[in-house]
């Protein structure tokens, strides 16, 4: 009885120490998950906090869950291998953590009122933390032409939500249509067949031969044909 006592005793004092290995073993792998880099949509997080630990001191593999925008707080999957590298898993973890989000989005040059037109004077590139948004704009040629739909304080970063595209061509307009043929670029005039924003497709005729073509909208005067000719 005396020595089932004594081994009684001698756990509960080594459980502590145990723990706090484990809890080591842990976190000192879950720093090396975020120290190489952990990458979703051109933004890297960095660990914030982590609620708890997987309770063990064994290797682990950590992985992303599917991800929808840019969360503060989700699980990521912690997997205990049999043998370092083994690939065989053993466990698996769900480990809730809060992380930021950093990229290189555009942000406010200065306070912009809502219903401005934006041109990429106004903003500027700067690292920032996006967690709980959705996507910046990683140039500032991607904001020219956008309608701000809230007022923007300086510093702060411009989101796909916070703006409403506007056609930066209208049906009707002449237009700069642009093709390439190897090293040779040619231009001629077209007129737009309907509106479009930038990025967009959008059929032109044109008025030399008056075939129609589909090509990108650049910007507000030009359209580059996606295949085929201008001629």
């Amino acid at each position: 009885m005396r020595r089932l006592l004594l081994l009684l005793v001698g756990a509960l004092l080594f459980l502590p120490v145990w723990a706090e290995a484990a809890e080591n073993a842990a976190m000192r792998s879950l720093r090396a998950f975020f120290a190489a880099g952990v990458a979703h949509d051109g933004a890297v997080a960095e660990l914030a906090s982590v609620d708890a630990l997987p309770d063990t001191t064994g290797p682990l593999r950590w992985r992303l869950p599917r991800l929808h925008r840019f969360p503060r707080r989700f699980s990521l999957i912690a997997e205990e291998l049999r043998a370092p590298g083994s690939g065989v898993v053993t466990r698996r973890w769900f480990v809730p953590v809060e992380v930021r989000w950093m990229a290189v989005v555009a942000v406010a040059r200065r306070d912009i009122p809502a219903r401005t037109v934006l041109d990429p004077s106004m903003m500027t590139l700067r690292r920032v933390d996006i967690a709980g948004h959705d996507a910046g704009f990683s140039s500032l040629e991607a904001v020219d032409g956008l309608r701000l739909l809230r007022r923007l304080r300086r510093g702060a970063p411009l989101f796909l939500a916070d703006t409403h595209r506007l056609p930066l061509i209208r049906r009707g307009q002449l237009v700069t249509i642009e093709a390439r043929f190897g090293p040779v670029q040619v231009t001629t005039v077209g007129k737009a067949l309907r509106s479009a924003a930038r990025g967009d497709l959008l059929l032109v005729e044109n008025l030399r031969s008056k075939r129609q073509v589909e090509g990108r909208v650049i910007n507000a005067r030009t359209v580059r044909v996606v295949s085929g000719g201008a001629g």
